[in-house]
């Protein structure tokens, strides 16, 4: 078949006063199903100028199409599509007086990321950064739906997955990318130059999952995972940054300085924050009124954990230079001794530690999973949501207390150390 064009909107049936007299002339009217005989069997090629579905104008269309038992099965169907080139395989199925069916799979070249979600509801709701977007993306995509009498998917229905990549993507005035802004303190991450970003995803259960994925927002190496509900757009997402220490906010920076300048003089160590610090932040909330939480907690769990293994190595050091010193049996014995108190120690430091850890994450994963069932035992909407802000503060005390149990346990381990090098530098000089 050969046409200069094609419109589709001709094809679409009318809706049907539903008997109420409710509905207005322009209600009455409004295309909907797109239906297809049942009692033919017949392929074509087809090659289309043009083509028009509802305000959607496609261009160089063409493909193999067999209509059969109310389907149309499309065979390598390529078009140019807002900017893009589309080839789709698979089959519309619109059965008499039942809701249509869609599953098909997608190649997607370099097609418009705004113009896709203006005009195609479903990525808006699929992926409602895209309306903030600038830029192309290309995608191997498989979709299958359950259509309403408008012809567009039912958000419960949907189904599927894929591939997607970009080269370049500028993005601005994407309220949880200004909201990380304003929570780290670095206004520059509010809009944003996305390069060469590849990731998979998948639709089920009426969410849209990411796999992690890898990029760079404002030269920081960030790595993304969660998903967006697709009916209600709730978010839950996490974010893992290693942030450079001169993009810290001024006051942590200036917080993990100075106490890291008291610990240095105190056990004349040496220790630096580093160039890199891992942030985990977590993205909840909907998509117009997110939420955003980042934790800095492993600045200091790794400022202690290189002061312990720091004091370590001064001790064994220290003995080592011991033992340079030490010539006569006396001394010897001296410097066993010294090492056999370093050596306990060291162990009662490092079971503490674990004792300590094990003990903190099961009385955290308790809460957890109290919080879960708080969650999980809601019986409606209302009650849902008031208990997952319960749930959260459960899960932000059972945090805090994992923090300040480790952060006990450190500084009896650090006493512990400190007491044996007493012991062990008492036990070498007495025999000076």
């Amino acid at each position: 078949m050969n046409s200069k064009l094609l419109n589709l909107n001709e094809f679409m049936s009318e809706e049907l006063d539903d008997g109420t007299g409710s509905e207005t002339n322009e209600e009455a009217s409004e295309m909907s199903v797109i239906e297809l005989p049942g009692n033919v069997d017949f392929g074509l090629t087809s090659s289309i100028d043009k083509m028009i579905y509802d305000d959607i104008e496609m261009t160089n269309v063409g493909g193999k199409i067999r209509l059969f038992d109310h389907r149309a099965q499309l065979e390598n169907l390529a078009m140019n599509l807002l900017d893009g080139r589309v080839v789709m395989n698979g089959e519309y199925y619109a059965p008499k007086e039942k809701e249509p069916i869609i599953d098909f799979d997608f190649g997607i070249d370099k097609m418009s990321i705004k113009k896709s979600a203006e005009k195609f509801n479903t990525i808006d709701k699929l992926a409602p950064i895209a309306t903030s977007c600038s830029g192309t993306f290309s995608t191997d995509m498989k979709l299958s739906a359950i259509l309403d009498r408008n012809m567009n998917p039912k958000e419960e229905t949907i189904e599927g997955g894929g591939q997607m990549r970009t080269q370049s993507v500028y993005i601005e005035k994407f309220e949880p990318l200004t909201k990380l802004a304003e929570e780290l303190k670095i206004e520059k991450l509010s809009k944003q130059n996305i390069e060469d970003l590849k990731l998979t995803y998948l639709i089920d259960e009426g969410k849209a999952i990411v796999d992690p994925f890898t990029v760079k927002i404002e030269g920081v190496e960030t790595t993304i995972s969660g998903y967006t509900t697709i009916l209600n757009q709730e978010m839950a997402y996490d974010l893992k940054m290693d942030l450079p220490v001169e993009k810290l906010p001024g006051a942590l920076a200036g917080q993990a300085s100075g106490a890291l300048a008291d610990l240095n003089k105190k056990f004349g160590t040496n220790l630096s924050i580093g160039d890199k610090i891992p942030v985990n932040v977590k993205v909840t909330g909907t998509v117009d009124k997110p939420t955003i939480s980042a934790n800095y907690g492993e600045v200091a769990k790794g400022a202690a954990q290189d002061l312990k293994e720091e004091l370590i190595e001064t001790a064994k050091e220290e003995v080592q230079e011991k033992i340079d010193e030490v010539k006569d049996d006396a001394k010897e014995k001296a410097q066993a001794e010294a090492n056999k108190i370093m050596e306990d120690a060291r162990n009662e430091a490092d079971k503490l530690m674990a004792d300590a850890k094990s003990l903190a994450d099961q009385a955290r994963d308790a809460a957890y999973n109290e919080a879960q069932k708080l969650v999980d035992g809601a019986k409606n909407p209302l009650d849902k949501a008031a208990k997952k802000i319960a749930a959260d503060k459960i899960k932000k005390e059972a945090d805090n207390a994992h923090s300040k149990a480790l952060a006990e346990a450190q500084k009896k381990a650090d006493n512990i150390l400190a007491q044996a090098q007493q012991r062990a530098d008492e036990k070498i000089n007495s025999v000076e």
